[in-house]
Order: structure tokens, then C-alpha cells, then sequence
């Protein structure tokens, strides 16, 4: 009995690291979608055309997840290889700039529908580790490979 109670405390930190990281992706894809489409309302008010909408609002769901990162002295995750991050930010930001510029679309539909289809596309793109594809690893003074064809 004693050897079974030693195992389940031994097992509980590891349980618990476990929890909070689910908790942290579910926070996280929150606040990554809600700063996107608070950065894209707020360019919204500006009056500035759609791209930079799109952008001001991708920046600062950008933004704010990089200030997070250095402040917990982490690696920023948008800096790193890792599931979907400022492409769901993109998402969200042109949803919210599609419903508030299209005539008779809800402001409020569009921002409840943004943070949806933000934290559903952030939260699936983890669990499926969804990536975007890497460029060539190209080289400081690599040349590109001649075709066969190619004779000198």
C-alpha cells in the first residue's frame, strides 16, 4: 500500500507540468486571437486601408505574445519552429477587418467569430502539429546546384 501512495505523489509533478501546459496552449491561443483583433480594431478606428488592418492587428497579437516570452525568460515561440503561430494571428486579424469593413456584417459577430476560428486553428494546429514548410537551408557562400543540363 505504502509503495503505491510513493508513486502516486512521485507522479503528481509530472501530472500537474502536464496540466499547465494544456492550460498555457489554451490561454495562449486565446490571447493570441484576442490581441489580434483588438490591434485590428484599433487600426480599424485609424482609418487606414485593409493590408495595414491585417498587419497592425497581426503585430500586435505578435507583440504581445514576444513581450510574454522574454518576460518568462523564454525563447519567443513566433522565433521558433513550431506549430502555426503568426499565421492564425493573420487569420483572425482579416476576419475581424472583413466583418467590420463589409456592409451589414456584426462588428461583434465578426470579433466573437475571429477569436473562435482563432483559438480552434491555434489549438488544432498544436495538437496536429501543423507547421508551415521550411525555405532551403542555404548557406553563407553556397551556390545553387547547376541542372544537368548545365555544362562549363
Amino acid at each position: 500500500m505504502r509503495g503505491g501512495r510513493l508513486a502516486a505523489i512521485s507522479r503528481y509533478p509530472a501530472a500537474a507540468a502536464s496540466s499547465w501546459d494544456r492550460a498555457f496552449i489554451l490561454v495562449d491561443a486565446a490571447a493570441l486571437s484576442l490581441w489580434a483583433t483588438a490591434g485590428a480594431l484599433k487600426a480599424l478606428d485609424d482609418g487606414l486601408g485593409w493590408l495595414p488592418e491585417v498587419l497592425i492587428g497581426t503585430i500586435a497579437a505578435i507583440g504581445g505574445a514576444v513581450t510574454r516570452d522574454v518576460m518568462l525568460q523564454r525563447v519567443p515561440a513566433v522565433f521558433t519552429q513550431g506549430t502555426l503561430y503568426a499565421t492564425v494571428a493573420i487569420f483572425v486579424a482579416a476576419i475581424q477587418v472583413i466583418f467590420v469593413r463589409t456592409p451589414g456584417l456584426s462588428t461583434g459577430g465578426g470579433t466573437t467569430l475571429a477569436i473562435a476560428v482563432g483559438v480552434g486553428l491555434r489549438l488544432i494546429a498544436y495538437w496536429r502539429n501543423w507547421q508551415l514548410p521550411r525555405g532551403l537551408d542555404w548557406k553563407i557562400g553556397q551556390r545553387a546546384q547547376e541542372s544537368p543540363g548545365d555544362q562549363r
